[in-house]
């Protein structure tokens, strides 16, 4: 049985109204670009993993002096979804939420030497409009049954939330694993976040930083959301 984590990576979008105002890229917390702060606000958007990285991996290879490392399965990212949602819980999230939007897309930081500043890039790379599904939730298993453009995505498992902010997927057998990061709007979206995570670095030259999200937006079912974003 496939984890929730991997099936929230082909998930696309239902075009509706409502959706038709929300960003792909809404909801983010980011480092403060001045190099002096950056590293700080960094550490502490990542200060909480909580055991959510167990089934992180991570590749590396240093090659004239350039080391490049790029990590899957991670909780980790130089920017992630605001923590002022970090308010999942299995009592929040029990019921039927209809797909709203989703794709993917990657932030990238970087500095140089003779920078004092980073600069930010943000480029979309997914933003799907046509398929429809919905992800339901109980108090300890989750059903997703998605259509999209990859095929008919379906499965069922056990899930549990870890710190208000991780949903850990796993098999009925198995330890959980796969961390998706989850919160709820003040208007009622539940946003659901992949992670990938990349460094390149050359010591005393230059530092970029890159974060992949694929991300799924939910509504209730039977439920009106506000369409403005806070």
């Amino acid at each position: 049985m496939k984890t929730v984590c991997i099936i929230v990576g082909y998930i696309l979008t239902l075009t509706t109204a409502c959706a038709q105002s929300i960003s792909l890229t809404d909801f983010l917390i980011f480092p403060r670009l001045d190099s002096t702060y950056w590293h700080h606000d960094q550490e502490r958007i990542n200060s909480n993993y909580d055991g959510a990285g167990a089934c992180e991996t991570c590749f590396t290879k240093t090659e004239d002096s350039v080391r490049d490392t790029h990590c899957i399965q991670t909780a980790f990212g130089h920017v992630r979804l605001d923590t002022l949602f970090n308010n999942a819980s299995p009592e929040r999230l029990q019921g039927k939420w209809t797909v709203v939007k989703a794709g993917a897309f990657v932030v990238s930081d970087s500095t140089s030497a003779s920078m004092d500043r980073f600069l930010r890039n943000i480029r979309i790379l997914d933003d799907q409009k046509a398929p429809v599904g919905f992800i339901e939730f109980t108090d300890k298993k989750v059903h997703v049954d998605l259509t999209t453009t990859h095929g008919r995505q379906r499965d069922r498992g056990r899930y549990m939330i870890r710190n208000k902010q991780f949903l850990l997927a796993r098999k009925f057998i198995g330890r959980a694993c796969s961390p998706t990061i989850v919160g709820i709007t003040p208007n009622g979206f539940l946003v659901m976040d992949v992670h990938a995570y990349g460094m390149r670095i050359k010591m005393d030259k230059y530092f970029v930083f890159t974060s992949r999200i694929t991300r799924l937006i939910l509504q209730r079912e039977g439920l009106q959301t506000v369409s403005s974003v806070p």
